[in-house]
């Protein structure tokens, strides 16, 4: 039997992120979009090709966040993040972000990228 994923409609994500690629840490990043199978993230001056393997990572609604992905493409505004695994737990906050406001989910508040 073929393993359908269900589809997500892209949302608005409006948080800080760090990206990790070869044990850099490239701050200054917000993730502007997102559906659980990926996000797409601004950057200034960062890109990298296609297929490249970074993590992403960010504190929000109370935890810490690290999520693997790879580019998937890039423009001069930011990259295209597919993750190696959906994550419907995050697109779930966001949505609810979203919908109720910043008292949607405790540990909400905006706060630093974990990491840099």
């Amino acid at each position: 039997m073929k393993k359908t994923h269900p589809y997500h409609h892209r949302i608005s994500a409006e948080f800080d992120v760090n990206l990790r690629y070869r044990g850099r840490c490239f701050a200054l990043c917000h993730a502007k979009y997102l559906t659980a199978q990926g996000m797409y993230v601004e950057t200034s001056k960062l890109h990298l090709p296609h297929g490249t393997a970074l993590e992403i990572e960010f504190h929000r609604w109370g935890r810490e966040w690290r999520i693997p992905a790879r580019v998937s493409g890039c423009t001069l505004q930011g990259i295209s993040l597919q993750f190696d695994h959906a994550q419907p737990d995050l697109y779930h906050h966001v949505s609810l972000a979203l919908r109720f406001g910043s008292q949607a989910s405790p540990g909400n508040a905006p706060s630093s990228p974990a990491g840099c």
